[in-house]
């Protein structure tokens, strides 16, 4: 029991990736590193439909996807006065400076270009949601 108030105490880390080995993987690779739980959306639609529920401490999203893409969700998070607080990283490989750019001015707390290392990624996380 006590094992589960822990997890339970940890962050939430929402990724948001329509393809469904990266996203996997990505939630291996912070579910194995044990300092925040972790859930996946496919789309931006899905993504909204899980924060009705529960709030992340933050968001990571890919940019191009069915339904509604990470810019969108980045705008509508923005804009919400309940969800616009959570940090927000962009993860895509658009790895162009006017990419970037656009995603930070935004409100992108920070843009994580694909295909990244498993400890570039971890890093990132725990720096933004203030771990390590």
């Amino acid at each position: 029991m006590a094992g589960q108030e822990t997890t339970l105490q940890l962050p939430l880390v929402l990724i948001v990736e329509d393809d469904e080995n990266l996203l996997g993987g990505i939630i291996d690779i912070l579910t194995m590193d044990g300092f925040c739980r972790v859930i996946g959306a496919r789309h931006g639609k899905e993504a909204i439909e899980f924060m009705s529920e529960e709030t992340p401490a933050l968001i990571i999203s890919d940019i191009i996807m069915p339904q509604m893409d990470g810019l969108e969700l980045l705008t509508l998070i923005r804009s919400d006065p309940e969800l616009g607080h959570i940090p927000f990283l962009i993860l895509s490989a658009r790895n162009q400076q006017r990419d970037i750019n656009t995603g930070i001015a935004m409100g992108a707390d920070d843009y994580i270009i694909k295909p990244f290392t498993p400890q570039g990624l971890i890093d990132t996380v725990s720096r933004v949601l203030g771990n390590r």
